[in-house]
């Protein structure tokens, strides 16, 4: 907006929209595992993780109606991928996380309210450094708030995930 000709204007948005576009083929069609950014990269011959027994763990803990929060973002495991399996399978379920900006665990608790989030899933398994910190600020007060009771909630579900990394759903009691 800020060059005078229309021409200047027109070059300045190609190279704009050029260069997203470059990187969008690059991180999906070529970057390796290695060179991929957090959430992109080529298609993976890696089944992942086993989202849909954290989604049936759910499912028996709260019922198909259920918001269940998840204390966890990750690539491989996060409210938007748990949500999408549960829809494909025509549930009504929903998942939610806890907050991209919320830094402590009294602000996840007044979103967990807010959601009307009737399960929370802890993941253990996974180190600090296997996380990205910025989007998981307020799992562990989470964590300490339903092992202290602060936060009441009976474990009412497991599912196992992957070698190393597991899931409990804990069904909330207030």
């Amino acid at each position: 907006m800020s060059f005078g000709r229309p021409l200047a204007r027109a070059a300045a948005t190609a190279l704009l929209l050029a260069t997203g576009l470059i990187v969008c083929a690059d991180q999906t069609f070529r970057a390796d595992p290695g060179r991929a950014l957090a959430y992109n990269g080529a298609p993976s011959p890696d089944p992942g993780w086993d989202r849909a027994a954290l989604v049936d763990a759910a499912d028996r803990a709260g019922g198909r109606g259920a918001v269940a929060a998840i204390a966890l973002e990750h690539r491989l495991l996060n409210a938007n991928n748990l949500s999408s399996l549960a829809a494909s399978r025509g549930w009504a379920m929903s998942f939610v996380n806890l907050g991209y900006a919320q830094i402590s665990a009294e602000a996840a608790m007044i979103r967990l309210k807010d959601k009307d989030a009737t399960l929370v899933v802890l993941v253990n398994g996974l180190s600090d450094k296997d996380l990205p910190a910025f989007l998981n600020r307020a799992n562990s007060g989470i964590s300490d708030a339903l092992r202290s009771g602060r936060l009441p909630a009976q474990e009412a579900g497991r599912a196992e995930l992957a070698p190393g990394i597991s899931a409990r759903v804990f069904r909330l009691t207030r």
